[in-house]
């Protein structure tokens, strides 16, 4: 399974033999930001993956989505589950 951060090191990066500062002025976001996110250290946020979308035509509602996912399915690996809530009488 490809994680966010390594789709959007392909995409933004490798695909196009860019820099991070090059993909990080293109976004108008510092280089450490956004190498944060490229690296798994930070979430990806609305606005930038919004910024993604606007200017590298990758949909954000789908990046967001999949960092859903992957958030979830972390949650549930290290047993961070919710309570059952059941009705009281």
């Amino acid at each position: 399974m490809t994680s966010v951060a390594e789709r959007l090191m392909y995409e933004l990066v490798n695909r196009r033999k860019a820099t991070v500062t090059d993909v990080a002025s293109a976004l108008d976001i510092s280089r450490p930001a956004l190498s944060k996110v490229l690296n798994g250290r930070a979430e990806l946020s609305v606005e930038l993956a919004l910024k993604i979308e606007t200017t590298f035509g990758l949909d954000a509602h789908k990046l967001l989505f999949a960092q859903l996912e992957e958030q979830i399915a972390n949650a549930r690996r290290h047993g961070h589950h919710l309570p059952v809530l059941r009705p009281t009488p």
